[in-house]
């Protein structure tokens, strides 16, 4: 099925529940509310088909006409755009959420709105990690392994990728196989390798970056 469909269904779907869990008595619909369905079953599915398209970067020629039309500097746009990004997730990462600490580490780890900073990334992944989120355990992982911030170490590596991997994080299932196969910071064990490796193949992952 078309990508773009598929898009169109969710934020469908997205709008009939929220339509349905705001006025669950039909006895009382009135035509405006039905008017406020149609709207949010079109707005629905034209956002469904932006942000589909927006990802393949089929849209990005016309943005950047109508930028250049404008007289609008995109560069700065998205230089405010990643600033407001990271101090917002440090506002909600210092209170503890560990959604917005593994996001600060990503921030730190891409230089995204901050000078990049992998020693910096690692406290903020692990303090997501700590809290047991897939994604900072993955990205943890990867830090240990590559030595990025923190001094390589494949048994901390593997500790994290099996943390991530038992979530379902495709990519440290496949880590953690290719760990398993060349023996890194773990006993060399090949159907343990297969097995991880036939996990992260299920879900699409048959290769990383090196």
């Amino acid at each position: 099925m078309n990508k773009t469909l598929i898009k169109i269904i969710f934020w469908t779907i997205i709008a009939v529940v929220a339509f349905s869990v705001k006025y669950s008595d039909p006895v009382n619909r009135t035509t405006k509310d039905y008017i406020i369905t149609a709207v949010l079953l079109s707005c629905a599915a034209l956002y469904g088909v932006l942000k589909a398209l927006l990802r393949q970067g089929k849209l990005d020629k016309y943005f950047r006409a109508v930028s250049d039309y404008l007289g609008v500097d995109e560069e700065k746009v998205m230089r405010d755009y990643k600033k407001n990004k990271y101090n917002n997730n440090i506002k909600w990462a210092e209170k503890g959420y560990a959604k917005y600490q593994f996001d600060l580490g990503l921030c730190y780890a891409n230089g995204e709105g901050v000078a990049k900073d992998f020693i910096q990334a690692v406290v903020w992944y692990r303090k997501a990690a700590e809290q047991d989120h897939a994604g900072a355990q993955y990205c943890l992982g990867l830090c240990y392994y590559f030595g990025d911030g923190v001094i390589k170490d494949y048994e901390l590596a593997v500790y994290w990728y099996q943390k991530a991997a038992t979530q379902g994080v495709a990519r440290a299932q496949y880590y953690l196989g290719r760990c398993f196969a060349n023996g890194d910071g773990v006993t060399k064990d090949q159907e343990q390798a297969d097995y991880w490796y036939s996990k992260a193949a299920k879900q699409g992952v048959v290769s990383v970056p090196e």
